[in-house]
């Protein structure tokens, strides 16, 4: 039996057009959505990511900060574009420089600290494949330990 080019398109239009009600419902509950529900958006974003990246969800990074910074400490988007391809799911201490320093002097000012804090956020956000923002933490349980707090 022949295929015309007719029976073809035809026959790819109404797969499309029957598919197109189940993506429209797998659109709604992405993990993007704010209004979804969020055992769906949870389970959008599983199915959606790779072993790797759920991997590094779990990683934390605090002396290997010298991964993604440069010879003056600041935010190297192509060392993170390696170091972060995957995502990370926390970053510790960011006001010091390595996660190394011992020395005050060595530490970040406040605002040094919070543009290096919104330029990991961003490239999280905006050059990794999914997206997930990371966590930040500092010494929580006595205070902010940062030059000039």
């Amino acid at each position: 039996m022949t295929m015309t080019r007719r029976t073809l398109l035809g026959t790819t239009i109404l797969a499309a057009a029957a598919a197109a009600p189940a993506a429209a419902a797998i659109g709604t509950a992405s993990y993007r959505d704010a209004r979804a529900p969020v055992a769906a958006r949870v389970q959008d974003l599983l199915s959606k990511m790779t072993l790797e990246e759920k991997a590094a969800q779990v990683r934390s990074m605090w002396f290997g900060k010298s991964a993604i910074l440069d010879a003056h400490g600041n935010f190297s988007e192509e060392k993170a574009a390696k170091a972060l391809a995957a995502g990370i799911g926390q970053i510790a201490r960011p006001h010091d420089w390595a996660g190394t320093s011992r020395y005050l002097e060595r530490f970040r000012e406040v605002e040094d600290t919070v543009t290096l804090v919104n330029a990991i956020q961003r490239f999280l956000l905006e050059k990794t494949r999914l997206g997930i923002p990371a966590l930040f933490h500092e010494e929580g349980a006595h205070g902010y330990l940062a030059k000039d707090a």
